[in-house]
């Protein structure tokens, strides 16, 4: 008989998971008739970078959140940078409608605009799009330099005045950095 009280996302919850295993047990035995060893399979899936920085962050998510050191979205940012990709955001199953089987399964991403695994496509396309604007044979640096948060109400009080001058300080400061013969000895072109 069934439980008319029974928790439908449960049951969702479980069919869920058979599928999961049905899809990783095809898997493997797709593996094993191609004669690739747990070994071959694991050296094919080994951990990227973001795979490695989700788990730090859920390693030390505890941390985080208790020490003190982190303001509210940077905790936020760290517990979704550890969800990410994993089941506890869920994720979605594919089936194809041709041969009615499930063909796949895909956990949901975080979104958060601090996660490598999220922002790797908006990056790399990004990348390519400033590739087509260097002049070939010369070599292009992308350089990031940031103004303490504590300054943003100095900055906005001031408008484009002080915001100028952080920008033609920063200019400066790499000019100078390039020119010292210890890192490159050279004139750099600058755009900010």
């Amino acid at each position: 008989m069934e439980d008319r009280n029974a928790n439908p996302a449960k049951i969702v919850q479980e069919e869920y998971k058979d599928i999961i295993a049905q899809l990783d047990a095809k898997a493997a035995s797709a593996q094993a008739s191609e004669g690739k060893t747990t070994q071959d399979a694991d050296k094919e899936t080994q951990k990227s970078g973001c795979d490695i920085f989700g788990e730090i962050m859920r390693d030390n998510l505890e941390w985080i959140e208790n020490c003190g050191m982190f303001n509210p979205e940077q905790k936020t940012a760290a517990r979704m940078i550890g969800m990410c990709k994993t089941a506890e955001l869920g994720g979605y199953i594919e089936y194809c409608s041709d041969c009615k089987t499930y063909v796949g399964y895909h956990y949901a991403s975080c979104g958060n605009r601090n996660c490598p695994r999220c922002q790797a496509v908006a990056k790399k396309k990004w990348v390519e799009e400033r590739k087509s604007e260097t002049i070939p044979g010369c070599h292009y640096y992308h350089c990031i330099l940031t103004v303490p948060h504590m300054l943003n109400p100095l900055i906005e009080a001031n408008g484009t005045t002080l915001l100028n001058l952080v920008l033609s300080c920063s200019g400066h400061a790499v000019v100078d950095i390039c020119r010292d013969p210890k890192y490159l000895g050279a004139t750099p072109g600058v755009v900010s």
